[in-house]
């Protein structure tokens, strides 16, 4: 499983590039979303308030 993580935060950049405008990718995982989701102020919460789901893992 951590040879999988890490080849997803290496890969993931790559999906994106070409885009045409800059943007930060912040990978993190399910439990420390649910965990900060409604702490203002975390990285978390913004993403749950505003974001949008571009790809949910099955």
């Amino acid at each position: 499983m951590q040879g999988s993580l890490s080849r997803t935060f290496i890969l993931t950049p790559f999906l994106f590039r070409g885009m045409g405008y800059p943007f930060d990718i912040i990978l993190i995982s399910t439990k420390w979303f649910e965990d900060t989701k409604n702490l203002i102020g975390g990285i978390a919460y913004p993403a749950n308030k505003y974001g949008k789901v571009v790809y949910e893992a099955a």
